[in-house]
């Protein structure tokens, strides 16, 4: 048999059906590169999932073998850790021709480092945003990356995603011959965004927007990390005729449709919840608005860049390394909801210039296309496997 190659990350709780399911695993875009990668390399494919059936699953694109790896997203669940801890342990026990252990995400990333060296692995980590980013609270600056650094003693290959958190993970100290790389992100397969054709009028009448409308599209949780909040206060200082569709559901549904009305602009925003068709939406679109607090190399943007869209964006690690300010559109700080109305209106007063920012996207994106991240990921591995 091959040598070994084990992904880890973790998740959020899932319903109790979905967790007991037996369908088959389809590769997510989170770890397809990566698995491609081992795949042409010739690596035998194990990976982690929280099933609590995962060694009767099959996976949909490669011949994987799972595992169930408990591991979830609150670092604060003791139990679960330990779940998760000893659930590896445990695998890596039955499976000596594990040879590579490629862990994700803070938890995954701890656990994963942990009994990789305890068990004589080499270990990758994918960093896909460390915790301790510019402008982060104090517990971030000093608990989580002393952890990182704690960490890096145990990797033997340390994957980021943006500028920003690499030039952070240079001062970390690896294990013996140990490196740093910086890929494009996970990948977007920008070709899945050229076929699409919808009819713009019909789309807009259907989701209750008018067709004259100067509108802006927001994707994502709506959570106070994304920062929702600031684009609906930007909403009275537009013009009238702007509005907005938010696709997505989160704890702070509620609290931005009151905000919405408050601000009379309700029936200027459009709260469209959970949708299958983002990809015809950002094609009824004219902008995308993005003030998110935190992130890695936002897929959102990334989606938006693909279907050629100008961008008005936080100006935060990860949005810098996607947007050109004044080229593909604006980063702005996160908080200053006048600086977003000032940059939609401008926007809406030129549509040359917004067409050119959406076609200046259109072409940047190609350099973070899935093609481009899987010849990296296999650079990488080639190297350090």
């Amino acid at each position: 048999m091959n040598k070994g190659y084990l992904y880890i990350s973790n998740g959020r709780v899932a319903p109790r059906e979905v967790e007991c399911s037996l369908d088959p695993i389809s590769t997510g875009s989170f770890e397809a590169a990566s698995i491609y990668a081992a795949h042409e390399l010739g690596f035998q494919l194990y990976m982690g999932v929280n099933r609590e059936y995962a060694e009767q699953l099959t996976g949909v694109d490669y011949d994987i073998t799972f595992y169930n790896q408990h591991i979830y997203r609150n670092i604060l669940n003791i139990r679960d850790l330990w779940i998760g801890y000893k659930n590896l342990c445990r695998f890596l026990k039955l499976h000596h021709e594990i040879a590579v252990l490629h862990c994700n995400t803070p938890i995954g990333g701890v656990l994963g480092r942990i009994c990789g060296k305890k068990y004589g692995k080499k270990v990758i980590y994918m960093a896909h945003g460390f915790h301790f980013y510019k402008g982060s609270p104090l517990i971030n600056r000093t608990i989580f990356k002393f952890i990182e650094r704690r960490m890096a003693h145990k990797t033997d290959c340390l994957i980021t995603i943006n500028q920003e958190d690499y030039e952070a993970a240079q001062s970390f100290k690896l294990c013996k011959g140990g490196r740093v790389f910086k890929v494009n992100g996970v990948g977007i397969n920008t070709l899945l965004y050229d076929g699409v054709i919808v009819d713009k009028n019909s789309k807009r009448e259907s989701i209750g927007v008018p067709e004259d409308a100067f509108l802006g599209i927001v994707v994502g949780d709506l959570n106070d990390n994304k920062n929702v909040k600031t684009l609906i206060k930007a909403l009275p200082y537009t013009a009238p005729n702007v509005h907005y569709i938010i696709c997505g559901t989160g704890p702070e549904e509620k609290r931005l449709k009151e905000m919405a009305k408050l601000l009379r602009v309700e029936e200027r925003c459009h709260f469209l919840g959970y949708r299958t068709d983002v990809k015809e939406l950002y094609l009824t679109a004219d902008v995308f608005l993005f003030a998110s607090k935190r992130e890695g190399l936002p897929r959102s943007t990334m989606e938006a860049m693909a279907c050629g869209l100008p961008c008005i964006v936080s100006k935060i690690r990860g949005n810098v390394d996607l947007i050109d300010d004044k080229k593909g559109g604006y980063l702005v700080p996160c908080l200053d909801y006048k600086s977003f109305a000032i940059a939609i209106n401008d926007l809406l007063s030129d549509p040359i210039k917004s067409k050119s920012m959406g076609a200046y996207n259109k072409e940047k994106i190609k350099c973070f296309d899935i093609g481009v991240v899987r010849k990296q990921m296999v650079e990488i591995f080639s190297e350090v496997l």
